[in-house]
């Protein structure tokens, strides 16, 4: 049996000095190789030194580890950035390009930005490889009445073995 275990949160760049993220720190992926061992991969927000910053370093990470036909169970306990830039627009220039490598923003002005969702990486798990045993993570904020619902239907979108649902302001679990 082979794991590997995700952790940690990831962000999309806007501009330098400035993106999107899913602030997570790595306690649960960490807590969690402690208990099962494994192979743990870390975010650079967990961890200084990781190569896997943004959703798209997290994609080309994950999708050579789904080559090792060895791996048997993968955690994806990583928060993934929900949403990226579509259009920016600040002192009525329009910018439709994104990254570290754009010109940064001037904080002195007010910006607009519309965003979109980013895409669904732990989707790609169970199409890639759907022998291997996957868990997965749902988390709601002080709506716990709707958590159950909500980790079915990403079951259901994922393919995920097990789903963890937990409502991070009344640390309500399932």
């Amino acid at each position: 049996m082979k794991v590997v275990i995700y952790s940690g949160g990831t962000l999309v760049h806007v501009a330098p000095h400035f993106s999107l993220c899913a602030p997570a720190y790595g306690k649960v992926g960490r807590d969690l190789f402690g208990k099962l061992g494994g192979t743990l991969y870390q975010t650079k927000m967990a961890h200084s030194e990781s190569k896997i910053e943004t959703n798209d370093d997290l994609k080309e990470h994950l999708l050579n580890q789904l080559e090792d036909e060895s791996i048997t169970h993968l955690i994806m306990a990583a928060a993934i950035c929900d949403w990226e830039p579509d259009v920016l627009v600040s002192a009525g220039n329009t910018q439709i390009d994104f990254g570290k490598d754009v010109p940064r923003l001037s904080s002195s002005k007010g910006i607009e930005m519309y965003i979109e969702p980013s895409q669904k990486l732990v989707q790609l798990i169970k199409e890639r490889r759907p022998d291997i045993t996957l868990v997965t993570f749902k988390t709601t904020s002080d709506a716990p009445e709707t958590l159950y619902e909500k980790c079915v239907l990403q079951q259901q979108q994922t393919k995920a073995d097990y789903v963890v649902g937990n409502d991070i302001k009344t640390r309500h679990n399932i």
